[in-house]
């Protein structure tokens, strides 16, 4: 086994010069091996590109990888941060879970980022600070970070009938329901160059896993919108605690994702 190998960052680009900012060009990934899937010329989906990177990973490769945007930018030394995680775990800089109670269910965010706009204007912070790790139920699809011998070992891979949104989501989703595997925050210092947008693709991704997740044990929800559940769902109302700030930019008034 490659017990000492590079890590690797893995990002498909469509916008060259975002990523050079954040990914290419970013000091904080000089210890990382790079891996950028041009998506310029065919438009193929992330998962399909994060699938076909894990597909050509040597068998002996044991190492970290982290699944990023174009357009997210790490603050610090992640090389000083994944040795000390759980190799046995999903982790991610910010995320969500659904709280089960007797009479109603809460939303409960860890983790704390900032966001932007392409231009590094509208500069908000979201979430809140998480002193240590935190379970979640799912991360946002900015940023996964996962060992490869969980990969190896459940043969991990995210799901090709999602093309650009909720493929993360689906992923923790998966990996807790089918084996059992925790999804948590790891405190990273972090931006991210985008709100985006939930349109028609969004749509379309949210109800396909809650057709695929009908009859899960939990509930699961996306960190971006508002109530996007899927899974298991009591019957009593669900509300938002922990949310400062965050909750006021996902309320069913509002168009634009937060994360």
């Amino acid at each position: 086994m490659i017990e000492n190998a590079l890590p690797y960052v893995v990002s498909v680009v469509r916008d060259p010069v975002m990523y050079d900012m954040c990914v290419g060009r970013n000091p904080f990934f000089d210890s990382f091996e790079r891996i950028a899937f041009d998506n310029n010329k065919d438009n193929l989906s992330i998962p399909y590109r994060y699938n076909s990177f894990l597909d050509s990973l040597p068998e002996a490769y044991q190492g970290w990888i982290v699944f990023c945007h174009e357009d997210w930018k790490c603050e610090e030394d992640l090389s000083l941060i994944l040795p000390g995680l759980d190799r046995d775990k999903i982790y991610g800089p910010i995320g969500v879970f659904i709280q089960h109670r007797l009479f109603r269910d809460y939303i409960i965010a860890v983790g704390k980022i900032k966001m932007c706009d392409k231009n590094g204007r509208r500069l908000v912070t979201a979430g809140r600070h998480c002193p240590k790790s935190g379970r979640v139920d799912c991360l946002d699809c900015q940023c996964v970070i996962v060992h490869s011998s969980l990969i190896r070992k459940y043969k991990l891979r995210f799901d090709e009938n999602l093309s650009f949104d909720m493929y993360v989501e689906d992923f923790c989703a998966s990996a807790h329901e089918n084996f059992g595997i925790i999804t948590e925050v790891v405190p990273i210092r972090c931006i991210h160059f985008s709100y985006g947008v939930l349109g028609e693709s969004f749509r379309k991704a949210l109800e396909y896993v809650q057709q695929k997740f009908k009859n899960a044990r939990k509930g699961y929800i996306t960190p971006v919108g508002y109530k996007c559940t899927f899974g298991y769902r009591q019957k009593g109302p669900l509300h938002h605690t922990h949310f400062p700030r965050l909750a006021l930019k996902l309320n069913g008034k509002h168009n634009k994702r937060n994360l």
